[in-house]
């Protein structure tokens, strides 16, 4: 489950990279480009598309920090040589970050509980029975229960990862071109 975004090389690389006689050098010189054009997209996600306090409009395509765990965990997967291109990822290992990216549904179950409190603070069982056995200024403990009903939260998609790229695809295009047209008047005809 992804989007695919291409990038096109401007028409004055295209031109020199059809005479081009060193393909494979010339790709294995786009992947290190596409390499370090991944790295400046990671930065400007986190610093555009997750940055802030939310929540945001899903057509503003950001999210809101809360943790920062999904802004870290944005990685860029090694570009590499497919036939007569480059392909990479760039993503997140985050168990929530597919939702917020895709959207879609959060079926919630119901649940019931035990709380322990001691004078109205939340507390363990451990320090339930400690609060117990004390033989002066014994604590108010109460142990509640709750019950939670089931629940559907309809996320929408917000694509902050695609949109990052999507904002900086001139930037690779321009890159990847620069990079075709040195390779080629550097030698690698």
């Amino acid at each position: 489950m992804s989007d695919t975004i291409q990038f096109t090389i401007p028409r004055a690389a295209t031109d020199l990279i059809a005479r081009c006689r060193d393909r494979a050098g010339l790709l294995q010189a786009l992947r290190v480009t596409m390499d370090n054009q991944n790295q400046l997209t990671i930065g400007h996600i986190n610093k555009v598309r997750m940055t802030g306090t939310g929540p945001f409009a899903p057509a503003l395509h950001k999210l809101g920090v809360r943790s920062g765990q999904l802004r870290r965990s944005v990685r860029a997967s090694q570009a590499v040589v497919v036939g007569e291109g480059i392909a990479s990822t760039i993503g997140s290992n985050v168990k929530y970050a597919g939702i917020h990216e895709f959207g879609g549904r959060i079926q919630r179950r119901g649940r019931q509980g035990r709380v322990n409190l001691i004078d109205g603070r939340f507390a363990s069982d451990a320090a339930v029975l400690k609060a117990i056995k004390r033989k002066r200024n014994k604590p108010e403990v109460r142990r509640v229960l709750y019950g939670a009903r089931a629940y559907t939260i309809n996320m929408p998609k917000r694509a902050p990862i695609f949109h990052g790229i999507q904002d900086r695809a001139g930037k690779y295009s321009a890159a990847l071109g620069r990079t075709a047209i040195n390779f080629i008047r550097g030698g690698g005809k």
